[in-house]
Formats: structure tokens, C-alpha cells, sequence
């Protein structure tokens, strides 16, 4: 029995033994002075973010929902301005033990409320290999990502980072681009990044076998030319940063009207440069509004322009065209400083050719267009049923245009025809103004090859 009473007792000043440390370690961190720390407290989250940190505000310490310390008011600066913003609150969860040592460990952080803007490069290495973090948390953060070229703004975006043995293992995100919600994960090598409302989505597979990523992108919407939506669109990715190149190989692109495949080129060192070629198949251009085509090209086309430089190459092999005049189109055009260069537009059949070359170029609030075009027919007496003026004697023909198109005004001048006889002077102005009658400042109408016909 007195034995039994003094394993008891030893039992019970054991127990009380625990719960006095326990509270002594609870209750240590409402004893410290944490101002006197705060040096101590910025180096440890220089260290964690890869960057100078300033704490601004209060430092405090809670226990509820686990041992935590406060930091309000956090400033993010970089002297290769790489990253910048200040977070209201950044909150890390820590064990008290090491209150007795100073050597803390913050694995896991919460960020709320703030803006921060990160270069890619930042992020990059952040995420790349990390020792400090095992989970990041952020809640309404406006967070800018950008780089030499371009920005991403994410507003209100919440989400968390996590990473297993210094690696990155996953990332989940949301919130708004523009006035739109967003959704971004990674896990598994694979990204995804969507807007929902606008159903657009795009996948990028982070392939380790070959070493040759995939993106896959999905968009609901009609962009950058008429009819050009319900897209689908799979490639592989060839990024070479010691060429300051990255190559969009085996694109496979399907979409309500245009499908086909091609290779892009993105060229950066200062300024953006891209090359592409398409060959696209069984093309129905006959379900293309002439209006929107116009404003595409009276407006839209000179958007692009101004962005950025490159050269384009897209043919279409069998088409569906009106009246079947032409069965290819083959498209050669290149944007340079805002001027857009035609260095071969050509439309094709077995009978019957046109081609136009020249330069747009902006003359005060004018978009104007040097040209010279070519137009022959080996089936002149077919075309010409019902449009043609004179008799026709000869089944082929062909004629040579050089002159101005005023784009925004849909207006012509013809300085030279080049055909089976030589125009005057006054000629030219008769044919002239003929044409622009026709054409009567429509723009739609400058793309009907019937009206042109209709002059001879």
C-alpha cells in the first residue's frame, strides 16, 4: 500500500512538473519585448523571402489556434526593385521552444491584405528551391507579376504555396484578372490557369521525359480576327533562354472556322519579335462577316501593329470563297514599328491569280496603302458574265495596279495601269474616280472582285 501511495505521488509531481513547464512555455512569449527582437524578426524574413523586409508596424504574440507571431504592416523592398509592396499582415505559426534560443524557423506564413509586385525572375528563384518554408498562405493580395515585356495584375487573390523537402509540390490561387475571376493550380507538373466566365482555359504539362513541356489552350470567345473563336489549340514548348527564344512547335489549332497547324517563334531581347507560319485547310471564308472583316481591318489590325514587330505566314488550301474564283491564298505580312509591310498577298486557281504587295503606313490621322497589285485570268469570259462592260474578245487577261488606298476612308488612287492598252492621264483619273464610286467609302466593298471587274 505505501508503495502504491508513492508512485502516486511521484505520479502527480511529475504531472505537475509537465503542466508547469507547459505553461511557463506558453506563458514565456507574453513576457518578451518583442520591439527589442524586431532586427532579429526582419533578418529571419529577409532570409525566408530572399529580400530586405521591414516590419512597420506592431509585433504580438497569440496562442489561440496555435503559437503565432504577428507582424503588421510589412515592407517588401529589393535593391534590383525585383520585388516591392507592403502586406497589412504577415502572421507565422512557430514553436515556443525556440523563444529560448532565437534561432526561430517560420515554416509556416500567412500573408493578408497588401499588394506586392514580383518579377518573374523573383518568383522564380523563391519557388525554385526553398529551406525556410513548408506552406505560404496569402489572403487578398494584389499581386503584379511581370517582366522586361509585359505585367499580369491578380487582385484580392487568395491561396497558398506548399513545398515537401524544399521543392515546390503545389500552388492554388484565386481572384480576379481585370474584372474577371480567376483560378491558378500547380500540382503534379502541371498547370492550370482559368476564367470561367469567358470559358477560357489553359493547361501547360510539364513534360520530364523529354524535357519538352505542352501547353493547351481553350478559349470560348471570338479574338483578334472575325470568327476566329471556339479555339482549341495544343503545342510544344522550346524555351531557350540563351537565345532569348521561345518556340511554339507542332501547333495543332482548331477553332469554328479557321483549323489548321503551324510553328511560332517569340524573339526577345528589347522589344518582342514573332515568327509564324499556318497552313490552314478547307476554309469556308464565305461565313465571314464583311463588316467585321472591314473593322478588323480599318481598326484592329493596326492595335497589333503598334505592340509589337513580326512576320506572319499563313496559307489556306482549298478554300470556300465566293463565286469559287480562287481555291489558295497565300499570306506573307510583317509588322514593323507600327507600319504593316505586304510582302505577298496572293490569291490563287488554276485560272485565275491575284497578288498585292506594298506598305501601310500612318500619315497624320490616315492609315495609307502603297500598292502594287497584279490580276490575270485565263477565264476572263466567265468572270466577266454579267459585269464586264466592253465585248470580250480574249479568254486571258491581265492587268497591273500601283497606286493609294486610303483605308480609313476606303478611297483610291490609281497612279499607273499596266494592261493591254496604256492609260492617259486622264484616264487614270476617269478610272479613279469610277472605282471610288463603286467603292462609295465602304470598305467591304473595296474586297468584292466584282466591283474591280465591273470597270472594264
Amino acid at each position: 500500500m505505501k508503495k502504491n501511495i508513492i508512485k502516486i505521488n511521484l505520479f502527480l509531481k511529475l504531472f505537475v512538473f509537465f503542466i508547469l513547464f507547459l505553461l511557463s512555455i506558453v506563458s514565456f512569449p507574453f513576457l518578451i519585448n518583442f520591439e527589442n527582437k524586431k532586427n532579429i524578426y526582419e533578418e529571419i524574413l529577409s532570409k525566408t523571402f530572399n529580400t530586405n523586409i521591414k516590419i512597420e508596424g506592431k509585433i504580438s504574440y497569440s496562442f489561440s489556434k496555435g503559437p503565432k507571431i504577428n507582424f503588421e504592416n510589412i515592407i517588401f523592398e529589393n535593391s534590383n526593385q525585383q520585388i516591392s509592396g507592403n502586406v497589412n499582415s504577415l502572421v507565422v505559426l512557430i514553436n515556443p521552444l525556440d523563444f529560448f534560443s532565437d534561432k526561430f524557423k517560420f515554416y509556416k506564413i500567412y500573408l493578408e491584405k497588401g499588394s506586392l509586385s514580383a518579377h518573374e525572375d523573383y518568383l522564380n528563384s523563391l519557388i525554385s528551391k526553398n529551406n525556410f518554408i513548408n506552406k505560404l498562405n496569402f489572403i487578398n493580395i494584389d499581386i503584379k507579376i511581370f517582366n522586361n515585356f509585359s505585367e499580369i495584375p491578380l487582385d484580392n487573390s487568395s491561396g497558398n504555396l506548399k513545398f515537401v523537402k524544399s521543392r515546390l509540390h503545389s500552388i492554388k490561387s484565386q481572384g480576379d484578372f481585370g474584372t474577371l475571376k480567376y483560378n491558378f493550380n500547380f500540382q503534379n507538373d502541371k498547370i492550370q490557369f482559368e476564367i470561367p466566365e469567358i470559358k477560357f482555359n489553359i493547361i501547360y504539362n510539364i513534360n520530364k521525359i523529354n524535357s519538352t513541356p505542352v501547353i493547351q489552350i481553350q478559349y470560348a470567345n471570338e479574338i483578334v480576327f472575325p470568327q476566329f473563336k471556339n479555339i482549341s489549340a495544343k503545342s510544344e514548348i522550346n524555351y531557350k533562354s540563351n537565345l532569348k527564344k521561345i518556340n511554339f512547335d507542332n501547333i495543332i489549332l482548331t477553332s469554328s472556322i479557321f483549323s489548321g497547324n503551324g510553328n511560332i517563334e517569340l524573339l526577345y531581347e528589347q522589344d518582342i519579335f514573332a515568327k509564324s507560319k499556318f497552313n490552314f485547310y478547307r476554309t469556308n471564308f464565305n461565313n465571314l462577316d464583311l463588316k467585321k472583316i472591314s473593322n478588323f481591318f480599318q481598326k484592329n489590325l493596326f492595335l497589333f501593329s503598334s505592340n509589337f514587330n513580326g512576320n506572319f505566314v499563313l496559307e489556306f488550301s482549298n478554300i470556300i470563297l465566293h463565286k469559287n474564283y480562287f481555291d489558295n491564298i497565300k499570306l506573307n505580312v510583317s509588322f514593323e514599328n507600327g507600319d504593316i509591310i505586304l510582302n505577298r498577298i496572293e490569291f490563287i486557281s488554276d485560272k485565275n491569280f491575284f497578288s498585292i504587295k506594298g506598305r501601310v503606313i500612318k500619315d497624320n490621322n490616315d492609315r495609307l496603302m502603297f500598292f502594287e497589285s497584279t490580276f490575270k485570268t485565263e477565264d476572263l469570259k466567265n468572270l466577266c458574265i454579267t459585269i464586264c462592260k466592253s465585248k470580250i474578245q480574249n479568254n486571258k487577261f491581265k492587268v497591273d495596279f500601283i497606286g493609294s488606298f486610303n483605308i480609313g476612308k476606303s478611297k483610291f488612287s490609281i497612279d499607273e495601269i499596266k494592261g493591254s492598252k496604256n492609260y492617259t492621264k486622264d484616264e487614270l483619273n476617269i478610272m479613279t474616280t469610277n472605282l471610288n464610286r463603286l467603292i462609295d467609302g465602304k470598305f467591304e466593298k473595296a474586297l468584292v472582285l466584282d466591283n474591280y471587274l465591273s470597270l472594264f
